[in-house]
């Protein structure tokens, strides 16, 4: 008889909230504040403090399968969005109007940006997580504030080079924006999520020791 492989309900609860908090920054970013930054920002760096709970307790490889995973919970609701919005609407209504403004893809720079979005999403992802692996490699389970801070910069880093460029490149090019509003947008971006990062940590720590905890031996079965 095969043996049933085990997973633990830990992750699992992790993955879910690790899922729908990206999926809904991805949506609430299209709000973009008078300040600088976009709705995103609520939410989106808790996608983050997951991946680094997930790296320290359960290693790489469970982490890796984690964005993997929040890219394909991404990709179905986008695909969806896109089908949803193919449907007759009653004007009438605001949300139907709300719905299509956000999940209308009709090629073009659209598409580019959805692309964008994705990928910089598992780039980034994966650099915060490749950085805290290592990181806690050297250091073992010393100096765990550190190793959140320095992978939340190289995550958000990348998922910025990536994503904004791209975005707002019809606005660069009209000459609606320009190179550096789009820098400090982007830097904005990363310090504000740096920031949300070093307030967490407490929380943070917190949860890694309680996961940490619960989880031996039961991790073994995620990694």
């Amino acid at each position: 008889m095969k043996k049933t492989e085990k997973v633990s309900v830990i992750y699992m609860i992790l993955a879910v909230v690790f899922c729908v908090c990206l999926v809904a920054s991805n949506i609430f970013v299209a709000k973009v504040t008078t300040w600088g930054f976009t709705g995103a920002l609520l939410i989106f760096p808790i996608s983050y403090i997951i991946g680094d709970v997930t790296t320290e307790v359960y290693g790489f490889r469970a982490v890796r399968r984690l964005i993997w995973l929040g890219f394909a919970m991404n990709f179905f609701v986008v695909a969806v969005g896109a089908l949803v919005t193919m449907l007759p609407g009653n004007p009438d209504l605001p949300s139907s109007a709300a719905i299509d403004t956000i999940f209308h893809i009709d090629g073009g720079m659209a598409l580019i940006v959805c692309f964008a979005s994705m990928m910089s999403f598992v780039l980034g992802s994966m650099a915060n997580a490749w950085v805290m692996h290592r990181m806690h490699q050297m250091d073992g389970n010393k100096r765990f504030s550190l190793r959140a801070i320095v992978s939340t910069l190289a995550g958000e880093g990348v998922d910025s080079i990536i994503f904004f460029p791209i975005a707002f490149f019809m606005q660069l090019m009209s000459g609606e924006m320009t190179v550096l509003a789009l820098l400090k947008m982007m830097a904005l971006q990363v310090s504000l999520k740096t920031v949300y990062e070093i307030i967490a940590l407490p929380v943070t720590i917190r949860v890694v020791r309680f996961v940490e905890g619960k989880e031996e031996p039961a991790g073994q079965f995620v990694r």
